[in-house]
């Protein structure tokens, strides 16, 4: 398959009788078409597309994964890690100064909880999978999405 690849977008061909499904979520232009400038949308598609894709699923198991081998940090520096990542800035609401730490760290705990009963004996798939959601959680935000 011609789009079984890391690369970004402007690296990859152009099959206009197969785009790409994260092409078609967000506003590819017609590549039998010349166009001048492509038409920005925001829609619900999108946001399913970064909630539900294997795509999306893939790469945010492997962020986890990522943050989790790190075997001397604490869960909150592995929190300011994936901010730092993600966002480009420290774990802190963008000028309101709130910590989103706290937050994080809760939301960690009630998922991996969860996972645990859906998992018996399962452990480090639970704490992986709870990692997981909060990374899906961090990249289909809008700051993540549209850089400003």
């Amino acid at each position: 398959n011609v789009y079984v690849s890391d690369r970004r977008s402007v690296y990859l061909p152009v099959v206009r009788s197969a785009l790409y499904e994260v092409f078609q979520a967000f506003d590819f232009a017609d590549p039998s078409v010349l166009t001048g400038q492509r038409q920005s949308t925001t829609v619900a598609p999108q946001a399913l597309f970064m909630m539900n894709s294997e795509f999306v699923s893939q790469k945010t198991r492997h962020m986890a994964e990522r943050l989790l081998a790190e075997e001397s940090a604490t869960d909150a520096d592995r929190v300011r890690r994936l901010w730092r990542d993600a966002f480009g800035r420290d774990a802190l609401g963008p000028g309101t100064g709130t910590d989103e730490i706290e937050p994080s760290l809760s939301f960690l705990d009630d998922y991996e909880s969860r996972w645990r009963k859906a998992l018996p004996n399962k452990s480090d798939e639970a704490r992986l999978r709870a990692w997981q959601s909060l990374c899906r959680a961090v990249i289909s935000s809008n700051e993540f999405v549209f850089v400003e």
